[in-house]
């Protein structure tokens, strides 16, 4: 069949349509996330990006992510990113950790410590990390005056993650392979990588000047605890996954000798909010 008669021919059957004439923004994306958890599913990172598609925050990430078209051009997709220093080796360091392409898994594994870095529950439990990563976005989308609206904010975040970042992919020496995977292969698993990513981030927040010359003092310290203290929990419900990451990134803050209560003040003064202390109140008593 040719594509003229696929799309011109006279069919027996009729297509329904429902217009929507009044309906917001906002309105239109319910409706496409509730017709997308019918049929066949979209996973929770396709559904978000669509959602949360006209915040600058959601394309930052994808693009930061390295999930963005290689089609796309960065000022098109995410303006606030043009220029800013490490971001295009950010999608390339988690590619090389073994996070594929596939549906959005680099962008889910961004917007999980994006997220744990930022997003104050204000004395609630953790959520689930996709629903914790909505709760962020949906703040930025609904409120008018929210810091990370502003691109120069943007810019500040992903210069602030793209260097931890190359921290944390510089210095190899600090994770073994028992303690990113399986202890066969050097393949990062994600609870991993989020806990240890987010506490080089802390550290970066805390004690920019110096932070080099800390990891290279603490390195034998870090490399001991991943591999003797760091245990993966067998299981991993919400509670569990949350406790393991916090402490991971707690332990490397404390390591490196930087101050947790000043890095989450400084977080909070450049983005409006600090995720920290909600994360390190995630840690449950039996782990002290």
């Amino acid at each position: 069949m040719t594509i003229k008669d696929l799309f011109e021919a006279v069919v027996a059957y009729k297509v329904p349509v429902l217009e929507y004439t009044k309906a917001t923004q906002r309105q239109i994306h319910e409706v496409f996330k509730l017709y997308n958890k019918q049929g066949m599913h979209l996973n929770a990172e396709e559904i978000r990006n669509a959602v949360y598609h006209d915040v600058e925050l959601t394309r930052a990430i994808l693009v930061a992510a390295g999930d963005a078209s290689s089609r796309s051009n960065v000022e098109d997709v995410a303006p606030s990113l043009v220029g800013v220093p490490g971001v295009d080796a950010l999608g390339q360091t988690l590619a090389e950790y073994g996070f594929g392409e596939a549906r959005y898994r680099r962008t889910k594994v961004l917007g999980w410590i994006l997220s744990a870095l930022l997003n104050d529950t204000r004395g609630k439990l953790l959520p689930s990390t996709a629903r914790h990563t909505d709760l962020l976005l949906g703040q930025v989308q609904e409120q008018e005056h929210h810091p990370l609206r502003e691109p120069g904010r943007i810019a500040d975040l992903f210069e602030w993650v793209a260097r931890a970042g190359d921290l944390h992919a510089g210095h190899e020496e600090l994770w073994p392979d028992n303690f990113r995977g399986d202890g066969k292969t050097s393949k990062w698993q994600d609870l991993q990588l989020v806990g240890s990513f987010v506490g080089i981030a802390i550290a970066v927040a805390g004690s920019p000047e110096d932070i080099e010359d800390r990891i290279e003092s603490h390195a034998d310290e870090i490399r001991k605890a991943a591999l003797q203290q760091w245990s993966r929990p067998k299981k991993t419900q919400t509670r569990t996954q949350w406790d393991y990451i916090a402490r991971i990134a707690r332990g490397i803050v404390e390591t490196l000798e930087v101050d947790i209560t000043a890095a989450s003040d400084a977080i909070r003064a450049r983005f409006g909010s600090s995720g920290v202390d909600s994360l390190i109140g995630s840690i449950l008593p039996k782990a002290e």
